[in-house]
């Protein structure tokens, strides 16, 4: 499914439905609709497997779809066909990403909180218990400046401009020279200063530096 935000800050969705489309029902769209009470004041959308969630002005996140595995981060293990409020943030978001069934958000104090599937330690807080309400990540090193989630495994970039990553490590995709999972950051290797934005894939991540 695809999530687009319109110039006036309503949020548009379409594709698969088993609620991540928002709009209450779960019928496959072929074109755009909007998601309930989403009209205006969204400033970021992020797409999981199955769920979807939206930052608003406020810096409150809602997410809806499957939730089978905590990943609306409404305290429930119940799916849901329209927004609900993630509970237990403490404070303001600044940004979020989504994983297949884990999401994560930037918090204005510069720490994450994350939530959902954590089988392979995806929501790095030390345990690889999944959780329905929002998680602390621990021993970050620093305070960050962005965030991305893969398919199971999730990555920082600091104000520092260094990069940790925690989760699954199958595929080396945590960069850390080895391929075991981690249930906290880890620092990557050869990523400890200069990098200014970073992207994951389902098992793989990438950075750019300041030098481009």
């Amino acid at each position: 499914h695809v999530c687009a935000l319109s110039d006036a800050g309503g949020l548009w969705c379409w594709g698969a439905n088993g609620g991540a489309l928002g709009d209450g029902t779960t019928l496959e769209r072929t074109v755009p609709v909007q998601v309930v009470g989403m009209d205006s004041h969204v400033s970021a959308v992020a797409t999981g497997y199955g769920h979807s969630c939206a930052l608003k002005d406020d810096g409150t996140v809602w997410c809806w779809g499957n939730n089978t595995s905590g990943q609306l981060g409404d305290g429930s293990l119940v799916n849901r066909l329209q927004p609900v409020a993630v509970s237990g943030l403490g404070m303001a978001a600044t940004s979020i990403s989504a994983g297949y069934a884990h999401t994560c958000a930037r918090l204005s104090d510069a720490s994450l909180r994350c939530w959902g599937l954590n089988t392979n330690g995806q929501l790095g807080d030390g345990s690889m218990q999944s959780n329905s309400s929002p998680v602390a990540v621990s021993g970050l090193g620093g305070s960050t400046s962005g965030v991305a989630a893969g398919y199971a495994h999730t990555c920082a970039a600091l104000n520092n401009g260094a990069v940790r990553c925690w989760g699954s490590n199958v595929y080396a995709q945590l960069g850390d020279g080895t391929l075991m999972d981690r249930a906290t950051p880890v620092s990557v290797q050869g990523m400890n200063t200069g990098v200014t934005s970073l992207a994951t894939g389902g098992v793989h991540t990438c950075a750019t530096q300041s030098d481009n």
